[in-house]
């Protein structure tokens, strides 16, 4: 049986697992870039998975100021080195 101390913990390890980043100012949401580019939220997603895997952009799952949770583009270390 767990102790009390151990109990918390573990709860205090899921909750900081469970919980998402919020949001920050110059986030891209995914929807508004697939809107400015006139495409489907999956298409954009695409598009922007090399700049993912170069390091030039964060792809993030993060909590909305509506309190949804939604994924949003951040500029990468790569990016901010140059």
């Amino acid at each position: 049986m767990m102790s009390d101390d151990q109990r918390k913990a573990l709860l205090d390890e899921l909750v900081a697992y469970g919980t998402r980043p919020q949001m920050e100012p110059g986030d891209v949401v995914l929807g508004d870039l697939a809107d400015a580019m006139g495409v489907a939220r999956a298409t954009a997603q695409k598009r922007m998975q090399p700049l993912v895997e170069s390091g030039e952009l964060l792809e993030l799952t993060v909590v909305l100021p509506n309190g949804y949770e939604g994924i949003v583009y951040r500029r990468g270390k790569q990016a901010e080195a140059s």
